[in-house]
């Protein structure tokens, strides 16, 4: 029987692996060893999110709120969901925001910077 955070888990799965090759996640296990983290690590479109995964209406421990505050500090994207519509918001957002680089630069060319082009968010009336 899955538990209620396990059904949010499975729905984020399920979310990230509709990306295809086109994003990278990873769900480290945490067996006791080396340094805590979050359910989820993702790499997408150049940017790093973390995201831990709650069961409705519940909140981050306060060592993973620490996590996902060093994770923002360093300039990454860090949630603590219950939902999976909100990661996928977040994900839209950097669909519509970002320009998808070259997989390789052709030769000679050195990708030197990589830019986030901001397209604002329409406004709630």
């Amino acid at each position: 029987m899955r538990t209620p955070e396990g059904i949010v888990k499975d729905d984020i799965k399920k979310l990230l692996a509709s990306y295809g090759d086109e994003l990278y996640y990873f769900m480290p296990v945490q067996a006791g060893f080396g340094t805590r983290t979050v359910d989820f690590l993702i790499c997408y479109r150049g940017l790093f999110i973390a995201v831990e995964a709650k069961r409705q209406g519940s909140r981050a421990k306060k060592f993973q709120q620490r996590i996902l505050d060093q994770i923002r500090d360093a300039n990454g994207e860090a949630l603590c969901i219950d939902d999976v519509a909100q990661l996928k918001d977040l994900l839209d957002y950097i669909s519509r925001c970002t320009v998808k680089l070259l997989d390789r630069p052709p030769p000679g060319v050195k990708l030197i910077e990589r830019q986030l082009v901001q397209i604002p968010l329409p406004r709630a009336e």
